[in-house]
């Protein structure tokens, strides 16, 4: 059967042998054919195509290691821009330890002949951006660089297709499916095959749902807790939003930030005592990003850090009617006594644009504790490359309240923190997370102190005036002053803590969640996330110390006092283990696919895998378990190693299975959905 898609391995196979050497052109010779037209279109398309090059090649990135490859990119070039596109072609190649000039001539001169208009140039602009190379940006320096004289913009000419100045267009409409020759051509005409071409495995995807596959991640929590179960101020919280992604987003935010007001409340974990404080960032892309919910969740505590400032005021009058006094005395009735000291200054809020000294200094001032809420990260990630503003050691200390000191001989500074408490919420784009946790941050285990949320958000315009009732912010405000309540009922055991702990059975269903998650996770994505698991336990146990505490506002009185001790309710640990069993989805999304790594781990820019893989896929149900999966690699000689890491890349390298909960998935749909019903309760 005639298969009208161009295979370039399949082209090469099936080329005639001859013992007769191959004819080699001299590579400082013009070539024989232009396929092209000298035309503005083209002129533009050679630059554009010229500027992706030297993106290439300034990373040192090699697009033509394997054969296919090699193949793909000369029909490419030569299609797209004909004789002209010798020079990059040779450029390109020469990247591979394996290139031969002469070798690389013979056959760019075989795709200048041969090439037939399946492989387009859109070809080698996707092998680009898989490479890395922001091809947005490259689009936008041409349009801004080329607009004729008569307002005929490149917007209007085209740039490579005389339709569309996109580049993702210009993808889009011109790339092609690949079929590997050595795979089955049975399988390609099955119902099997059809069903791959629906999630996108046998073609290369849109680059639109590329992206967004990439930096977007819709799995939520919210949808499987009921509602009523959950303590009172959460539940308010959770009301003021209608859809399950914009509660789950004020859910952290407001477990964040009362974490870092949530004074003489411990725990016991892993032998040390910890308090409640959480680690969290949020991100959605830039254009359907919705921060102003999350910045309204500053209101839940706000009366305290008024309260603060109202004493600080206080204090600071006192200071100036002491200062007063004692300026109004002469030398001699001075003798003997010490110039007033100011008050220092406090706040609940540590802002991220600042130097190591300062923060070390505000977060002293407030006792060890306070919060980082920054809705730019991009605040808090330019301060961490400039020298002055190097603590991301102090950020790794305070996660697990580690002793923290700093010392300045220039200003006789001298700083000792015994047990830094501080929680830190961050809003960003998913764009901004590589500069916020580079490589290093990400090896020295910073990134994995977080716990990761992606929004994708709605798209479209909504209208500003869809409620006309109270504001947002002072809805939430409401629910902050009933905290402010508990606050104060808490500041009552200073030097006697509450202790936080779990009942026997939870201890023992705990363990039995995270063992496998750990398991599971480490055979998908290899032992570099095990610090991610670890650390995903301590945050659990966490955010149960904080629901547990915010439960007992809805009770009279507040705390036993009789008991020193508080036990966490059942429903509680069931909503702390449901929201991890989600977020740890999310943070291997964010470790797979968006966080840097000193040595790449996997990405997610196209499709393509081996065929057993494919078939692997194929031969389970929609809905299965990991002993399933075992099963079925078993019947096809897979080693479970192997089967692991496959797995692990349809879950969150490709996006074809959606994990549960531990040792259960599903595949995606085409839309994107699971296709299988989520049970909602406990997935403990």
């Amino acid at each position: 059967m005639e298969n009208n898609v161009f295979n370039p391995l399949e082209w090469a196979q099936n080329e005639p042998t001859s013992n007769a050497q191959p004819r080699v052109e001299n590579v400082n010779s013009q070539p024989r054919q232009a396929v092209c037209p000298a035309t503005d279109d083209f002129a533009l398309e050679l630059q554009k195509a010229q500027a992706v090059c030297d993106d290439l090649l300034g990373r040192g990135a090699s697009i033509a290691e394997s054969y296919e490859d090699y193949l793909q990119l000369g029909f490419a070039l030569a299609d797209g821009l004909g004789s002209e596109g010798r020079d990059i072609y040779h450029r390109l190649c020469a990247q591979s330890a394996k290139y031969r000039e002469q070798d690389c001539e013979r056959k760019w001169q075989e795709c200048l002949r041969k090439h037939d208009g399946r492989t387009s140039i859109a070809s080698y602009y996707k092998m680009a951006q898989q490479a890395g190379v922001d091809l947005s940006a490259i689009g936008r320096q041409f349009f801004s660089k080329f607009s004729n004289s008569h307002g005929s913009s490149v917007e209007s000419q085209g740039i490579g297709n005389k339709n569309d100045n996109s580049f993702e267009n210009t993808i889009n409409k011109g790339i092609k499916p690949i079929i590997s020759p050595h795979s089955d051509q049975q399988d390609i005409s099955s119902d099997g095959c059809e069903k791959m071409r629906k999630v996108g495995i046998s073609e290369a995807p849109d680059m639109e749902s590329d992206s967004e596959k990439r930096f977007s991640y819709s799995e939520t929590f919210s949808d499987k807790l009921i509602l009523e179960d959950l303590p009172s101020m959460l539940r308010e919280v959770m009301d003021t939003q209608q859809d399950a992604e914009s509660r789950d987003k004020v859910t952290i935010a407001a477990l964040v930030e009362w974490s870092g007001v949530m004074p003489n409340v411990e725990g016991v974990y892993d032998q040390k005592r910890v308090s409640p404080e959480l680690f969290a960032i949020l991100n959605a892309p830039s254009a359907i990003a919705n921060k102003g919910a999350v910045d309204a969740c500053r209101q839940l505590v706000m009366p305290i850090e008024w309260e603060i400032r109202h004493q600080q005021e206080l204090a600071k009058e006192d200071y100036q009617q002491q200062l007063g006094a004692w300026q109004s005395q002469n030398p001699k009735e001075r003798k003997g006594k010490q110039e007033p000291k100011e008050p220092k200054y406090q706040s609940l809020f540590i802002a991220a644009n600042s130097s190591a000294s300062v923060v070390y200094e505000d977060l002293s001032n407030n006792d060890g504790r306070g919060i980082i809420f920054e809705t730019e990260a991009d605040t808090l990630a330019n301060v961490q490359t400039q020298e002055w503003g190097q603590w991301s050691d102090l950020l790794r200390k305070a996660f697990h309240h580690e002793r923290a000191t700093l010392s300045r001989k220039s200003d006789n500074l001298r700083i000792v923190i015994e047990h830094p408490r501080l929680a830190v919420l961050l809003t960003c784009t998913p764009g901004q997370i590589p500069s916020l946790l580079p490589a290093n941050q990400v090896e020295n285990g910073l990134a994995n102190r977080f716990l990761f949320y992606c929004l994708s958000g709605k798209r479209g315009w909504r209208s500003p005036f869809r409620e006309q009732g109270e504001p947002l912010e002072d809805k939430i405000l409401k629910t902050g002053q009933r905290y402010y309540k508990l606050y104060q009922a808490l500041q009552q055991y200073a030097g006697k803590p509450l202790e936080f702990t779990f009942s026997e059975e939870q201890k023992v269903r705990f363990n039995d969640f995270f063992a496998p998650l750990y398991n599971e996770q480490i055979g998908m994505n290899g032992d570099e996330l095990s610090a991610y698991i670890f650390r995903l336990g301590l945050s659990t146990f966490r955010m149960a110390m904080v629901l547990t505490v915010l439960r007992s506002a809805d009770r009279e009185p507040m705390f036993s006092p009789e008991s020193q001790v508080l036990v966490c309710n059942d429903t509680d640990f069931d909503t702390a283990i449901t929201i991890s069993n989600c977020l740890i989805n999310h943070t291997t999304h964010v470790y797979a696919n968006i966080l840097p790594h000193a040595q790449q781990p996997m990405v997610a820019p196209d499709i393509k895998m081996p065929d057993r893989q494919r078939q692997l896929y194929m031969a389970v149900d929609d809905a299965f378990t990991t002993l399933q999966w075992y099963d079925k690699a078993a019947e096809m000689n897979i080693p479970k190693k192997t089967a692991d890491r496959y797995l692990g890349e349809f879950t969150n390298k490709y996006h074809l299975t959606l994990r549960i909960s531990n040792g259960r998935y599903s595949k995606i749909t085409a839309k994107g959905t699971a296709s299988t019903s989520r049970a909602k309760g406990s997935l403990c």
